[in-house]
């Protein structure tokens, strides 16, 4: 039975699992990720939770290595851009723990790594088309289609976060105005809350969505209904049946809600079965994801 490591490198912690191909999580292990330090240092903290994951481990059993990140790399790996970890720009995180640890690495993007995970052993599992959509600090989205992961013409296919809903709306991070991940990332809804004259202390998304003050119910409204059109343009575009929410907004007990706003947006020929669901891998998923496109 194949093993592996899987690597979910966010901007605050570095989250490493060994895995069998089975599902089954055989040991784990954290360490920060220290955003504000060198990248010798963010890379020696990876290593050392490798080394945690591989000690009394025979690693001749070990088929790869996989990394999930957030940012954009070139086709060899070289990190372009990355929002959590800035210094990792021009590393090539791939490139550096094959070497090391003289095995075969691979990385993709934490969100297609997301879709992957719930896809064969999450809320995706019975399905054959799934889109993963994580809902944080910003909004991506992993495509599966008949089984695969679809990358797009240039490996950057998945950025619903940046599709326009409200082009008068607030700037987005990249530029645009009004798009999905500047309305309903957790930082937008609670920017939006705040900006209508919110009263409540240290509001974060599941407060706002639980508090019974006015501005709270009308901050809520319009996320559900700017969800819904979000969506709703996944939907109308590639006939998907079913969207899994990750991140830390996708907590929130809105489901039902969120449901009827999608099929109000989506095309009539399509909205019938149309089913958005919570997670079922939680804080794991993107370690998974990692692990199986490390065994591959």
């Amino acid at each position: 039975m194949k093993h592996s490591i899987g690597l979910d490198i966010g901007g605050t912690k570095i989250h490493g699992i060994l895995f069998r191909e089975d599902g089954k999580i055989l040991k784990q292990d954290t360490k920060p990720s220290i955003a504000d330090k060198s990248s010798d240092e963010i890379i020696s903290n990876i290593s050392l939770v490798v080394d945690s994951l591989l000690s009394g481990f025979d690693k001749k059993k070990l088929s790869g290595i996989g990394i999930g990140c957030a940012g954009v790399t070139d086709m060899d790996g070289k990190f372009l851009f990355n929002p959590n970890l800035p210094a990792l720009k021009g590393k090539n995180l791939k490139a550096i723990l094959s070497k090391k640890y003289r095995i075969k690495t691979a990385q993709e993007n934490d969100a297609n790594c997301f879709a992957i995970a719930e896809y064969f052993f999450g809320a995706g599992k019975s399905e054959k088309n799934m889109i993963g959509l994580i809902i944080g600090t910003g909004i991506g989205g992993g495509i599966i289609l008949s089984g695969n992961l679809y990358k797009g013409s240039n490996g950057f296919s998945g950025e619903f976060g940046h599709s326009v809903i409200q082009p008068d709306g607030p700037k987005c991070n990249c530029g645009l105005r009004g798009d999905f991940e500047s309305l309903c990332s957790g930082p937008s809804i609670m920017k939006r809350y705040y900006s209508l004259g919110g009263k409540i202390k240290d509001a974060n998304p599941s407060k706002i969505f639980s508090s019974k003050e006015p501005i709270a119910k009308k901050t809520v409204s319009e996320t559900i209904k700017f969800f819904g059109i979000g969506i709703s343009h996944i939907v109308n575009a590639l006939d998907i049946e079913l969207i899994v929410l990750g991140g830390g907004v996708s907590n929130i007990d809105f489901y039902s809600e969120i449901n009827k706003s999608v099929k109000k947006y989506s095309n009539e020929a399509v909205r019938k079965n149309v089913r958005v669901v919570k997670n079922k891998l939680g804080d794991s998923s993107g370690a998974i994801g990692a692990a199986i496109i490390g065994m591959k």
